[in-house]
Protein backbone atom coordinates (compact mmCIF):
# COMPACT_ATOMS: atom_id res chain seq x y z
CA UNK A 1 0.00 0.00 0.00
CA UNK A 2 1.40 3.42 -0.93
CA UNK A 3 -0.17 5.19 1.97
CA UNK A 4 2.20 2.65 4.25
CA UNK A 5 5.39 2.18 2.24
CA UNK A 6 6.49 5.55 2.48
CA UNK A 7 9.95 7.20 1.44
CA UNK A 8 11.49 9.49 3.53
CA UNK A 9 14.37 11.58 2.62
CA UNK A 10 14.52 14.06 5.68
CA UNK A 11 17.31 16.28 6.56
CA UNK A 12 18.04 17.36 10.25
CA UNK A 13 20.83 19.34 10.74
CA UNK A 14 22.19 20.04 14.42
CA UNK A 15 23.99 23.71 14.89
CA UNK A 16 25.11 24.29 18.72
CA UNK A 17 27.32 27.44 19.72
CA UNK A 18 28.75 26.92 23.47
CA UNK A 19 30.89 29.75 25.40
CA UNK A 20 31.97 30.49 28.92
CA UNK A 21 30.77 34.16 30.13
CA UNK A 22 33.13 34.69 33.37
CA UNK A 23 31.90 31.90 35.56
CA UNK A 24 28.70 31.29 33.64
CA UNK A 25 28.63 28.30 30.57
CA UNK A 26 26.08 28.90 27.99
CA UNK A 27 25.05 26.56 25.28
CA UNK A 28 22.29 27.28 22.60
CA UNK A 29 21.27 25.12 20.10
CA UNK A 30 19.19 23.87 17.18
CA UNK A 31 18.05 20.15 16.74
CA UNK A 32 15.74 18.75 13.77
CA UNK A 33 14.86 14.98 14.46
CA UNK A 34 12.29 12.58 13.78
CA UNK A 35 10.23 10.20 16.11
CA UNK A 36 8.71 7.33 14.96
CA UNK A 37 5.45 5.53 16.35
CA UNK A 38 6.23 2.34 18.28
CA UNK A 39 5.24 -1.12 16.67
CA UNK A 40 2.43 -1.51 19.21
CA UNK A 41 0.91 2.09 17.62
CA UNK A 42 1.05 1.20 14.15
CA UNK A 43 -0.83 -2.47 15.17
CA UNK A 44 -4.01 -3.47 13.56
CA UNK A 45 -6.07 -5.47 15.86
CA UNK A 46 -8.49 -4.45 17.94
CA UNK A 47 -7.93 -5.41 21.84
CA UNK A 48 -10.73 -5.74 24.53
CA UNK A 49 -10.65 -3.22 27.42
CA UNK A 50 -14.14 -3.64 28.75
CA UNK A 51 -17.38 -3.58 27.52
CA UNK A 52 -17.98 0.42 26.91
CA UNK A 53 -14.09 0.39 25.67
CA UNK A 54 -11.78 -1.13 22.66
CA UNK A 55 -8.44 -0.37 21.57
CA UNK A 56 -6.44 -0.42 18.22
CA UNK A 57 -3.54 1.03 16.60
CA UNK A 58 -3.59 3.19 13.37
CA UNK A 59 -1.47 1.22 10.46
CA UNK A 60 -1.41 4.35 8.56
CA UNK A 61 0.72 6.70 11.42
CA UNK A 62 3.20 9.28 10.32
CA UNK A 63 6.08 10.08 12.05
CA UNK A 64 6.41 13.44 14.16
CA UNK A 65 9.50 15.91 12.44
CA UNK A 66 10.37 17.48 15.39
CA UNK A 67 12.45 20.81 15.76
CA UNK A 68 14.25 22.33 18.84
CA UNK A 69 15.66 25.33 20.13
CA UNK A 70 18.13 24.98 23.05
CA UNK A 71 19.15 27.50 25.61
CA UNK A 72 21.73 26.09 28.72
CA UNK A 73 23.24 28.08 31.24
CA UNK A 74 25.17 26.61 33.92
CA UNK A 75 26.81 28.13 37.54
CA UNK A 76 28.25 26.17 40.10
CA UNK A 77 25.24 23.95 41.60
CA UNK A 78 22.93 25.93 39.46
CA UNK A 79 21.21 24.85 36.23
CA UNK A 80 18.89 26.66 33.63
CA UNK A 81 17.57 25.05 30.43
CA UNK A 82 15.06 26.86 28.10
CA UNK A 83 13.82 25.11 25.07
CA UNK A 84 10.75 25.57 22.40
CA UNK A 85 9.67 22.80 20.43
CA UNK A 86 7.68 22.26 17.25
CA UNK A 87 6.60 18.98 16.39
CA UNK A 88 4.59 18.61 12.96
CA UNK A 89 2.07 16.10 12.92
CA UNK A 90 1.99 15.14 16.54
CA UNK A 91 0.76 11.94 17.56
CA UNK A 92 -1.99 11.79 20.46
CA UNK A 93 -4.23 8.60 21.49
CA UNK A 94 -8.38 9.49 20.76
CA UNK A 95 -11.30 8.05 21.15
CA UNK A 96 -14.60 7.95 19.12
CA UNK A 97 -17.40 6.00 17.99
CA UNK A 98 -16.57 1.78 17.80
CA UNK A 99 -19.60 1.41 15.14
CA UNK A 100 -22.82 2.94 14.40
CA UNK A 101 -24.21 -0.17 15.52
CA UNK A 102 -22.68 0.74 18.74
CA UNK A 103 -22.69 4.05 19.37
CA UNK A 104 -21.94 3.94 23.42
CA UNK A 105 -18.55 1.56 22.71
CA UNK A 106 -15.92 3.82 22.51
CA UNK A 107 -12.45 2.74 19.78
CA UNK A 108 -9.73 4.26 21.66
CA UNK A 109 -6.35 4.85 18.66
CA UNK A 110 -3.99 6.85 17.63
CA UNK A 111 -3.74 9.49 15.27
CA UNK A 112 -1.79 12.55 13.63
CA UNK A 113 -3.56 15.27 15.33
CA UNK A 114 -2.46 18.70 13.83
CA UNK A 115 1.04 21.00 15.30
CA UNK A 116 2.30 21.18 18.53
CA UNK A 117 4.33 24.24 20.32
CA UNK A 118 5.76 23.72 23.47
CA UNK A 119 7.33 25.91 25.29
CA UNK A 120 9.95 24.09 28.13
CA UNK A 121 12.12 25.65 31.41
CA UNK A 122 13.46 23.64 33.70
CA UNK A 123 15.42 25.92 37.08
CA UNK A 124 17.84 23.43 39.59
CA UNK A 125 19.56 23.94 42.53
CA UNK A 126 21.55 21.22 43.61
CA UNK A 127 24.16 21.80 46.24
CA UNK A 128 26.15 19.56 48.76
CA UNK A 129 26.18 20.66 52.66
CA UNK A 130 28.28 18.21 54.50
CA UNK A 131 26.29 14.67 54.35
CA UNK A 132 23.29 16.37 52.77
CA UNK A 133 22.85 16.82 48.90
CA UNK A 134 19.34 17.97 48.52
CA UNK A 135 18.34 19.13 44.70
CA UNK A 136 15.47 21.57 44.17
CA UNK A 137 13.72 21.86 40.61
CA UNK A 138 11.28 23.67 39.27
CA UNK A 139 9.97 22.83 35.78
CA UNK A 140 7.19 25.27 33.69
CA UNK A 141 5.27 23.71 30.40
CA UNK A 142 3.41 26.03 27.93
CA UNK A 143 1.80 24.69 24.77
CA UNK A 144 -0.46 25.88 22.13
CA UNK A 145 -2.09 22.46 20.55
CA UNK A 146 -5.64 22.33 19.40
CA UNK A 147 -8.03 19.93 20.53
CA UNK A 148 -11.29 18.89 18.94
CA UNK A 149 -14.29 19.49 21.56
CA UNK A 150 -17.52 17.08 21.44
CA UNK A 151 -19.15 20.04 20.35
CA UNK A 152 -17.52 19.94 17.05
CA UNK A 153 -15.35 23.24 17.73
CA UNK A 154 -11.60 23.51 18.49
CA UNK A 155 -10.16 24.58 21.25
CA UNK A 156 -6.62 25.68 21.53
CA UNK A 157 -5.22 24.01 24.74
CA UNK A 158 -2.56 26.72 26.42
CA UNK A 159 -3.25 26.85 30.18
CA UNK A 160 0.97 26.45 31.49
CA UNK A 161 1.55 23.47 34.06
CA UNK A 162 4.13 23.81 36.96
CA UNK A 163 6.57 20.92 38.35
CA UNK A 164 8.25 21.32 41.29
CA UNK A 165 10.58 18.50 43.36
CA UNK A 166 12.68 18.77 46.12
CA UNK A 167 15.38 15.53 46.99
CA UNK A 168 17.44 15.11 49.66
CA UNK A 169 19.96 12.46 50.07
CA UNK A 170 21.39 11.87 53.15
CA UNK A 171 24.81 9.93 53.85
CA UNK A 172 24.34 8.78 57.37
CA UNK A 173 26.59 6.90 59.31
CA UNK A 174 27.53 3.20 58.80
CA UNK A 175 27.06 3.98 55.11
CA UNK A 176 23.38 3.95 55.44
CA UNK A 177 21.60 6.08 52.61
CA UNK A 178 18.38 7.97 53.43
CA UNK A 179 16.19 9.69 50.50
CA UNK A 180 13.26 12.05 51.27
CA UNK A 181 11.88 13.16 47.81
CA UNK A 182 8.68 15.89 47.61
CA UNK A 183 6.95 16.31 44.51
CA UNK A 184 4.16 18.43 43.38
CA UNK A 185 1.92 19.36 39.89
CA UNK A 186 -0.34 22.63 39.24
CA UNK A 187 -3.09 21.74 37.02
CA UNK A 188 -3.23 23.06 33.15
CA UNK A 189 -2.82 21.38 29.73
CA UNK A 190 -0.77 18.80 28.07
CA UNK A 191 -1.76 17.56 24.63
CA UNK A 192 -5.20 16.58 24.67
CA UNK A 193 -5.32 16.26 28.40
CA UNK A 194 -6.19 18.86 31.33
CA UNK A 195 -4.75 18.09 34.51
CA UNK A 196 -7.68 19.90 36.91
CA UNK A 197 -6.39 19.42 40.37
CA UNK A 198 -2.88 19.99 42.29
CA UNK A 199 -1.47 16.76 43.01
CA UNK A 200 1.38 16.02 45.24
CA UNK A 201 3.45 13.58 47.18
CA UNK A 202 6.43 12.63 49.87
CA UNK A 203 8.18 9.71 49.13
CA UNK A 204 10.98 8.35 52.14
CA UNK A 205 14.02 5.28 50.94
CA UNK A 206 16.83 3.77 53.13
CA UNK A 207 19.05 1.65 51.81
CA UNK A 208 22.06 -0.04 53.42
CA UNK A 209 24.53 -1.79 51.38
CA UNK A 210 27.01 -4.70 52.18
CA UNK A 211 30.00 -6.70 50.82
CA UNK A 212 31.42 -3.69 48.80
CA UNK A 213 28.03 -3.36 47.00
CA UNK A 214 27.24 -7.19 46.36
CA UNK A 215 24.42 -7.37 48.96
CA UNK A 216 21.76 -4.15 49.24
CA UNK A 217 19.15 -3.62 51.18
CA UNK A 218 16.59 -0.75 50.53
CA UNK A 219 12.82 0.13 52.22
CA UNK A 220 10.89 2.63 50.35
CA UNK A 221 7.43 3.98 51.44
CA UNK A 222 5.77 5.88 48.33
CA UNK A 223 3.21 8.66 48.85
CA UNK A 224 3.24 8.48 52.61
CA UNK A 225 0.17 11.11 52.85
CA UNK A 226 -1.83 9.41 49.83
CA UNK A 227 -1.89 12.71 48.00
CA UNK A 228 -1.01 11.42 44.21
CA UNK A 229 -4.37 11.82 43.17
CA UNK A 230 -4.54 12.20 39.68
CA UNK A 231 -7.59 14.41 38.69
CA UNK A 232 -8.32 15.56 34.49
CA UNK A 233 -10.16 14.92 31.51
CA UNK A 234 -8.81 13.88 27.89
CA UNK A 235 -10.31 15.18 25.05
CA UNK A 236 -10.94 12.67 22.10
CA UNK A 237 -13.33 14.34 19.66
CA UNK A 238 -16.61 13.05 20.17
CA UNK A 239 -15.48 11.66 23.84
CA UNK A 240 -13.98 12.35 26.78
CA UNK A 241 -12.03 10.25 28.89
CA UNK A 242 -12.38 11.78 32.51
CA UNK A 243 -9.33 10.45 35.31
CA UNK A 244 -10.79 10.40 38.86
CA UNK A 245 -7.52 8.10 39.96
CA UNK A 246 -7.33 7.89 43.59
CA UNK A 247 -3.63 7.67 45.39
CA UNK A 248 -2.44 4.79 46.81
CA UNK A 249 0.09 4.38 49.72
CA UNK A 250 2.20 1.65 49.69
CA UNK A 251 5.62 0.40 50.93
CA UNK A 252 8.98 -1.66 49.51
CA UNK A 253 11.24 -3.82 50.87
CA UNK A 254 13.67 -4.69 47.83
CA UNK A 255 16.42 -7.10 48.94
CA UNK A 256 19.66 -7.47 45.76
CA UNK A 257 22.13 -9.56 45.34
CA UNK A 258 24.98 -8.95 42.10
CA UNK A 259 25.77 -12.66 41.19
CA UNK A 260 28.56 -11.04 38.78
CA UNK A 261 29.95 -7.63 39.23
CA UNK A 262 31.66 -7.95 36.71
CA UNK A 263 31.65 -4.71 34.23
CA UNK A 264 31.20 -5.85 30.58
CA UNK A 265 33.76 -4.79 28.52
CA UNK A 266 32.38 -3.66 25.10
CA UNK A 267 31.23 0.13 25.02
CA UNK A 268 29.25 0.49 22.07
CA UNK A 269 25.42 0.67 22.26
CA UNK A 270 24.19 -1.54 19.84
CA UNK A 271 23.63 -2.47 16.49
CA UNK A 272 19.44 -1.73 15.89
CA UNK A 273 18.98 -0.40 19.46
CA UNK A 274 16.59 2.26 18.40
CA UNK A 275 14.53 -0.57 16.36
CA UNK A 276 14.34 -2.55 18.96
CA UNK A 277 13.25 0.36 21.18
CA UNK A 278 10.07 0.67 19.16
CA UNK A 279 9.02 -3.15 19.64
Amino acid sequence: MDEQSRTYDNVFPTFALSLPVGKTQLSLSYTGSIYRPTYYMLRSNITYANRYTYESGNPLLRPSIINRLSLDASWKWIYFNARYTHTKDAIVNLGGTYSEDEPNIMLLSYFNKYDSDKIYATLSFSPTIGIWSPQFTLMYLQQWYMVDMPDGTRKNFNHPMGSFSWRNNFRLPWELLLDVDASLDTPGDNENGHVSEVGWALNVSLRKAFFNERLSLQLQGIDLFNSRNAWGTIYGGNRLITIDQESRRYFTLTLRYKFNATKSKYKGTGAGQEQRSRM
